[in-house]
C-alpha cells in the first residue's frame, strides 16, 4: 500500500465551492426552469382555481417536493456509491457512509484508488440520473413537478460538478483516491515528481 507522501491533496475550499454556486444555479435554472416555462407555462396559479386554492395547492407541492428531496439525499450518495462499486471496481467493504454535521453534509467514502475516468463517473452519476434525467422528463410531459425536482437535485449537485471542473487538467488514467476529509480526492504522484 503506497505511504501518504505518495498522494497530493486535490481539493476544494468552501469559498472555491461558493464562488461557482450562484453561476451553477443560474444555468441550471436556464437549462431547465426557463425551457419549462416557455414550453408549458408556469403552473401557477392553476387554471380555474381561486388565488387560495392555487396558493394551497402550491404549498402542498412544496411541502411534498420537501420531502422527496430529504429522501433523495441518501439516494445520491448511495448513487455514487453504485458508481464506485462499478466504474471504479471498488469492493463494497471499501465505501462507508458518513455525515458532517456541522456542515450539514453527509457523504460517501472510500480510500481505494481509481482512475480519474471512474471518479468522473462516480462524480457525474447523481446527477445524471436525479437531475438531469426527471429534468428531461419533465420537459418532455410538461410536469413540472419533475422538472423542479431534477433542477433541484442538479443543483445540490454543486460540489459534484465544481470537482468534475477541477479535474479537467488530469489524465483519464491517473490514479486518484478521495480525500479523507475535505471535498475533493488525492491525486497518486508521478514517481521520480517532486511535492
Amino acid at each position: 500500500m503506497p505511504s501518504d507522501a505518495d498522494w497530493q491533496d486535490w481539493t476544494l475550499t468552501m469559498d472555491e465551492l461558493l464562488a461557482v454556486a450562484w453561476s451553477w444555479l443560474l444555468l441550471t435554472a436556464a437549462v431547465t426552469l426557463l425551457p419549462h416555462a416557455l414550453l408549458w407555462g408556469v403552473p401557477w396559479p392553476a387554471s380555474g382555481a381561486t388565488v387560495w386554492e392555487s396558493l394551497g395547492r402550491w404549498l402542498w407541492d412544496l411541502f411534498l417536493l420537501g420531502l422527496v428531496y430529504v429522501a433523495s439525499i441518501p439516494l445520491h450518495e448511495g448513487l455514487h456509491a453504485l458508481a464506485m462499486r462499478l466504474a471504479g471496481g471498488v469492493p463494497w467493504r471499501s465505501i462507508s457512509f458518513g455525515a458532517r454535521w456541522h456542515e450539514g453534509a453527509v457523504y460517501v467514502h472510500t480510500d481505494a484508488p481509481m482512475t480519474v475516468r471512474a471518479y468522473r463517473i462516480v462524480l457525474a452519476t447523481p446527477a445524471l440520473v436525479l437531475g438531469l434525467l426527471p429534468a428531461a422528463a419533465g420537459l418532455a410531459t410538461g410536469s413540472g413537478w419533475l422538472t423542479v425536482y431534477g433542477w433541484i437535485m442538479l443543483a445540490s449537485a454543486l460540489g459534484d460538478v465544481a470537482m468534475l471542473r477541477h479535474l479537467r487538467p488530469l489524465p483519464p488514467d491517473a490514479l486518484v483516491r478521495d480525500h479523507p476529509e475535505a471535498v475533493g480526492c488525492q491525486v497518486k504522484r508521478s514517481p521520480g515528481r517532486a511535492g
